[in-house]
């Protein structure tokens, strides 16, 4: 992918980040580059994958879940995962891909799609699976 691209994707990201207090990750999976955007709700730690692939990007939502301490033990494994032997429960959705294209359509797009998985993080609280 090529630098400006990448630099289009990385600014929309960082202000839908500002905008609604969200996190923005880096190539946060081994030798694979993406982006994510991540949020706490309770226990649950979500996080909306943006992996670039061709002339797109596959959006995937992930919610973590630790039934205790949930914070300190999402940092634990992510720092010490060899050690530390509670990994989370895992549950992912692939949202859709966004076209690589005019900025407030991408911008738009991404909108929609963090709005999907923040309902949808909702409504699996709300029917108790995690």
């Amino acid at each position: 992918m090529d630098d400006e691209r990448t630099k289009k994707i990385e600014t929309i990201l960082r202000e839908i980040a500002a905008v609604h207090a969200l996190r923005l990750g880096y190539n946060t999976h081994y030798e694979a580059y993406n982006y994510e955007l991540n949020w706490w709700e309770g226990a649950n730690h979500h996080r909306l994958d943006f992996q670039p692939v061709d002339d797109s990007l596959v959006v995937t939502h992930l919610t973590d879940h630790h039934r205790f301490l949930p914070r300190l033990c999402y940092w634990l494994y992510s720092v010490i995962p060899e050690i530390f032997r509670f990994p989370p429960s895992v549950h992912f959705t692939q949202l859709g891909t966004i076209k690589l294209g005019p900025e407030n359509e991408m911008r738009n797009k991404v909108e929609e799609l963090l709005h999907a998985a923040y309902n949808n993080g909702l409504q699996r609280i709300a029917e108790g699976s995690r």
